[in-house]
C-alpha cells in the first residue's frame, strides 16, 4: 500500500507541475498573440486552438488533483461512529470509481473517432483525440485507480480498527463553523 500510495504522490506532483506548465504556457502564448497581432498586424494562428486544449488538459488535471487532495465537494452527513463512516466513504468512492470507470472506457471510444482526424492549426500535426478526449480518459482512470485504493485503504481500517483517519468532533464544528 505504502509504494501505491508513493505512485499516487508522484502522480499527484506531476499533474501540478504539469498544469502550472500548461498554465504559464496559455497565459504566454495568449499575450504573444495580441502582441503579433496588434502591434505587427500578423497574428499567430494555433494560439486559438492550443490555448483551447490546454484549458481542458488544465481542467481535468484539477479535477484529478482536487480528488487526489479530498479538496473536490463535500456533503456533511454523520454516519455514525467508526465503521460506519468507513462504509460510508467505501460507498462514496465506489460511486466515484464507477462512474469514473464509465466515463473513461466510453472516453476510449470517441478517442479512435477523433483520432481519425489532427490538428487544424497547431505547428505540429497530433491527432485531435490526444488533444481532448486524451485528457478526460487520462483523468477519469486516474480517478479510479485512487478511488480504488482510497477502497482498500478504507477496508483496512475497518480490518484493523484504526480510526486514525476519520473526521473527529472537531472537523466537524470547524466545517460547520465556516458556513
Amino acid at each position: 500500500m505504502k509504494t501505491i500510495a508513493r505512485v499516487i504522490e508522484w502522480t499527484r506532483r506531476a499533474e501540478m507541475v504539469v498544469a502550472c506548465a500548461i498554465l504559464v504556457a496559455i497565459t504566454s502564448s495568449i499575450f504573444l498573440q495580441v502582441v503579433t497581432r496588434y502591434v505587427f498586424g500578423m497574428p499567430l494562428r494555433w494560439v486559438e486552438e492550443a490555448g483551447t486544449a490546454g484549458l481542458l488538459w488544465i481542467t481535468v488535471l484539477s479535477a484529478s488533483l482536487a480528488y487526489k487532495e479530498a479538496m473536490h465537494i463535500r456533503i456533511w452527513t454523520d454516519p455514525g461512529e467508526g465503521g460506519a463512516w468507513r462504509l460510508y466513504r467505501i460507498a462514496v468512492h465506489l460511486i466515484v470509481v464507477l462512474t469514473s470507470v464509465v466515463v473513461a472506457y466510453y472516453g476510449l471510444g470517441v478517442f479512435a473517432i477523433e483520432n481519425m482526424s489532427t490538428s487544424t492549426s497547431l505547428p505540429v500535426d497530433l491527432p485531435k483525440g490526444y488533444i481532448s478526449s486524451g485528457a478526460v480518459i487520462y483523468c477519469f482512470a486516474s480517478i479510479s485507480l485512487v478511488g480504488l485504493y482510497n477502497i482498500f485503504k478504507e477496508l483496512r481500517g475497518i480490518l484493523t480498527g484504526d480510526d486514525s483517519d476519520l473526521p473527529s468532533d472537531a472537523a466537524h464544528d470547524q466545517v460547520i463553523g465556516d458556513i
